[in-house]
Parts: C-alpha cells; structure tokens; sequence
C-alpha cells in the first residue's frame, strides 16, 4: 500500500485505510506499526523519517481477536507553495537577493528556481531606482514535486553615495603605518593592495570588489601619487572616486587615504672590509690608501648614504675614498644609512 503524506509531512493508518470491506464503526481495532529495524512505533502515526520505507502494518479485531497484516510505504506528493510579493532592495543585495517565501510540508532543502527574468534600466530621471527586475519563480522539493510559478517585481535602489565609508588612514603617528619589506598583496604598480590597506564599503559590503562588474551601475576605483620619502617613511596619497552612472563626475571631490610605509630595518652589510696591511711610501711616516667599497643590502632601499671616519680625517658620502693614513694600526669606521 503507498500513501501520501499530508501537510505534517506524517501519515495516520487507519482501519477505514487498511479494510476494504464495510466495517462497524463501533468496531474496535488495534494497529501496530513496525519499522524496517524491528522497532514498534509508538501509535499509529508514521513520521517523514520514514518516507520511502516499507512499514509493516498489523490491524486486529479486539473483538474477534481476528488479525491482518500487510505494508504501507509512503510518499510525499505535495508540492511547494510559493508566494511572489514585490519587494525593494539595494543593488548591493541582489546578487544575494534569496526571493519569495516558500512553504513546504517536509522538511529538507526546497531548490527556488528563477525560470524567467527581465531587467528595465531606468534612465537618471529616476532618482530613486537604477533598474527593475521582473523574475518569475518555481519551486522544487526533495521528492520532485514542483510548484506554481509566481511572478515577482524587484526595485533596485540606487546607491546612496552618501553613505558610502572610505578606509581610514595607516600613520606612523598613531602606529597603524606599515612596515616596508613586510609581507602584504601589492596592486599592479607595486603600492599596497586595497584587500590590505580597505576599500570604500557599502551597508558593510566591499564596493570595489561588489561593483567590480557594475551591477550597481557605480564605477569605483584609485589611483595613487607616492611622495618623496622622508625620514625613512614613504607617503602615498591614494585617492578614491565612487561614482553613480548619473552623477557628475567631480575628480576635485575624491576622497583621499594616506598610507605611510614605515621603514624600520637598518641597511646590511654581508660582506665587512677585510683586514689590510699597506707600507708607508718611502719619503714619509704614512700611506696613501686606497679604502674599499662596501656591499651594502636593504630591504627597502636601493639609495644609500655611506660615511667613512678614519684617524686624522673624514669621508662623508663616500662609498670607499682614498686616504692618507699615519705609520701603525688604523681603524676605519663606515657608516650607512638608507
């Protein structure tokens, strides 16, 4: 026997279902269920857990003691219900748009189908909606009962540029700069990618990656200007445009993010001057001599200064210099800054 559930996603065995032949209604009977495991269910009621199971059913006259015994499997033959109510959202969401309410008598994953959909481009005369989306829906449960369609109209607010929030700054003076040679995602020109340094955000969404194919009919972007370094410290002004498709473009309005790269790390010398021993030139107590240039390694830097201290005298930015030494052990002093 095979027996549709109703809305509980359950089915009740009863005698009328069980009997063919006309029966007493003031005829009593007892109904045992049991499972495929050998369990006893404890009434007469089978559960969506066992949907798709053979049941054993045993029905008894109390009166005549008189048994019957056989099998109910059963199905779920309802469908979904779906119900289409128009709705405003804003662009960001419609990727993510879940649509309309959906009704199932069992559980389990209901699969919501877009079955037809067209999209009207409003024109900048209106200021409140970039498009709207007309989507016809269905729905299909775990046993493959569809729906009936339903039709749904979607607004899409434009977005607010107003409410748009812009990163916020990396500082040396409030000890958020990054550090130079550190290990972060750079962009196509070498500086710091947004997915390190931020992003404009939206109701909390990333717009340069939410807009990235202009869904929301918004152009975002940057462009960088790296000042001169100072005091070890490299300046980048990012400036930031989050433009709608109607609005005016004004590259004076941009919105500006200062991102310093703090360099913290001396300079390197791998390879120190060895040890040398010269004679003096044979008219005087001293040697013209002839220091050598370091090798000098930088995380950053690829300038550096190099100044050299040396008894009687001093080389300033100099990477080696001849010099004029004194009889007797002479100790040269290099020192590099980037």
């Amino acid at each position: 026997m095979i027996a549709s559930v109703g809305e509980g996603c359950e089915y009740v065995v009863s005698p009328k279902a069980l009997i063919t032949s006309t029966i007493d209604s003031k005829t009593p009977f007892n109904i045992v269920l049991i499972a495929p495991n050998g369990e006893t269910l404890p009434d007469s009621t089978i559960g969506a857990e066992y949907i798709g199971q053979d049941i054993m059913v045993i029905i008894e006259d109390e009166c005549g003691g008189n048994q019957a015994m056989t099998t109910v499997r059963i199905v779920d033959k309802l469908s979904p219900v779906i119900t289409c109510v128009n709705d405003t959202i804003d662009c960001d969401s419609l990727v993510t748009y879940k649509g309309p309410k959906v009704e199932e008598n069992c559980s389990g994953d209901v699969d919501l189908v877009i079955i037809s959909e067209k999209v009207e481009k409003q024109d900048c005369s209106d200021k409140d909606f970039i498009k709207i989306v007309t989507r016809e829906y269905q729905a299909i449960d775990q046993a493959g009962n569809v729906s009936e369609s339903c039709q749904q109209k979607i607004w899409v607010n434009r977005i607010d540029l107003d409410k748009v929030e812009y990163p916020k700054d990396f500082l040396v003076s409030d000890t958020t700069a990054l550090t130079c040679g550190a290990d972060y995602k750079l962009d196509d020109n070498g500086n710091p990618d947004p997915s390190v340094t931020g992003a404009p955000l939206y109701n909390g969404k990333n717009l340069y990656t939410v807009c990235s194919d202009n869904f929301c009919e918004t152009s975002v972007g940057y462009y960088d200007v790296v000042l001169d370094n100072s005091c070890c410290v490299k300046v980048i002004k990012r400036r930031w445009y989050v433009f709608d498709d109607c609005t005016e473009i004004d590259f004076s309005s941009l919105k500006v993010q200062t991102i310093e790269i703090n360099d913290l790390i001396p300079p390197t010398i791998p390879t120190p001057p060895q040890n040398m021993e010269v004679t003096t030139n044979g008219y005087s107590c001293e040697a013209n001599v002839k220091l050598p240039a370091l090798e000098i390694e930088d995380n950053c830097s690829k300038e550096f200064v190099v100044d050299i201290n040396y008894p009687g005298g001093f080389v300033k930015n100099s990477n080696g210099a001849e010099v004029v030494l004194p009889v007797g052990e002479n100790l040269i002093n290099y020192k590099v800054s980037d």
